[in-house]
Formats: C-alpha cells, structure tokens, sequence
C-alpha cells in the first residue's frame, strides 16, 4: 500500500510542478532567450529543459520519456513555439534514427521465426485494442460515432512508447528475449496493416453503420441530438 501511496504522491507532485513551470517559467522563458539570443542558444536551452525534466521525472521514478513529453508542451506554450521546433526538428530525426536502431540491435535474429506467432496476436490484440479504446475515449469526449471510429481506425501503428515498455520489461527480466523479438515484430506488423486499414477507413466505416442493428443505430441517434441540444444551449 504504502508503494502506491508514494508512486501516487510522486504522479501528484511532478503534474504540479509540471503545470506551474509549464504555465509561468518556462513559455516566458523561452521568449526571452528567443529574443536575445542565437539559434544555436535556443536549440541548446530547448535541450537542457528537455534532460533537466528527465532527470526529475527518474528521480521520481517516473518514465523518462513522460519527461520529455511534459517538457515538451511547457515549450510549445511559447510564442517561438513553431521557429523552436523548426529549430529541434534536426535533433529530433536523429534521436529518432538513434532509438530505433539501438532497439533493432536488441532484436535476437534466432528468435525471429519462432516470435512470427506471437507477434500475430500481440498485433492483433493491440489493433483491435486500441481501435475500441480510442473510438469510445473520442465518442465520449463528444465525437460523433463515426468520427470517433475514423479517429480509432487512424491510431492502429504501435508507437515507441510500446518499444519502450518492452524494453524495461527485458531489463528488469519480466519478459524473456522471445516475447521481445514478438513485440517489435508485431510493431513492425502494424506499421504494415497501417496503411491498408487508412486507405480503406471510409468504407469500413460506411460497413459497419451498414450492419449495425437498428436498435443502436437509434440510440447513438438519440444521444447525438441530445449532445446538439446541449450545445445549443450552451453556446446561446
């Protein structure tokens, strides 16, 4: 109990923290050193907030890369928000060049055809997953039902936080090197299916409206003249 209370106590403090940088210092900080100073300055300042919040989001036991996440939408409150992520951009691809061959490398190749299995399911699970996680969270968040399934169809690739996670699940022996080599082989899988599922989004849409009993088709009717009616009244 008392690891949780902490791990919750740590979540609370870094949000905190986190919105009162990312509200008052950081944005008016940004500004000033964008005014003053020289790109070269600019890129390194981005940087250092960018690792100075890694370092408080592990001495919290926290994600690193949840750091730079956070980091990075103190920064974006900055007028010079768009000239400083031109600016980061070069560092960014190469970052990213850096992660994906770094975890490539931990890729066994004798596990390779025996994950091909696995792989299927977790790519299964994850796509099928994440599209009725994403289309319920939208549709809640006052989506219309076939916007809400277009956003879900258009988040089935497995990003790097997916990597990420299956990397500390290595490390600290969770997971052996076979499930491993299925996880990023399943990531591989769905940035194949991506395109396939994009390119064909309307119509699987326009198909599932199609076979969906009536008794549904009714009731989302109902709740979106409701949600319209509430809008009205609001906005008026």
């Amino acid at each position: 109990v008392m690891a949780v209370v902490l791990i919750v106590l740590s979540v609370v403090l870094f949000i905190t923290v986190s919105l009162s940088l990312g509200l008052v210092i950081v944005p008016r900080a940004m500004d000033r050193v964008c005014r003053n100073f020289r790109d070269e300055t600019v890129l390194l300042v981005s940087l250092g907030l960018c690792f100075i919040m890694v370092m408080i989001s592990l001495a919290l036991n926290l994600s690193v890369a949840i750091g730079a996440f956070v980091m990075g939408i103190m920064i974006s409150q900055s007028r010079y928000s768009e000239s400083i992520a031109h600016r980061v951009q070069p560092i960014s691809l190469l970052f990213i060049a850096i992660f994906f061959v770094s975890m490539g490398m931990m890729m066994d190749p004798q596990y390779l055809g025996a994950s091909i299995p696995v792989a299927m399911i977790v790519a299964a699970v994850f796509i099928a997953g994440i599209i009725f996680a994403v289309t319920f969270s939208s549709y809640l968040a006052n989506m219309r039902a076939s916007s809400a399934l277009m956003t879900g169809l258009s988040m089935t690739t497995m990003g790097e936080f997916s990597i990420i996670i299956a990397v500390v699940a290595l490390g600290s022996g969770v997971v052996g090197p076979e499930f491993y080599s299925a996880t990023l082989t399943a990531a591989l899988m769905t940035m194949l299916v991506y395109p396939l599922i994009q390119r064909r989004s309307s119509s699987i849409v326009n198909w599932i409206r199609d076979h969906v009993p009536s008794t549904v088709r009714e009731s989302l009717a109902s709740i979106e003249e409701m949600r319209n009616a509430s809008r009205a009244r609001m906005n008026s």
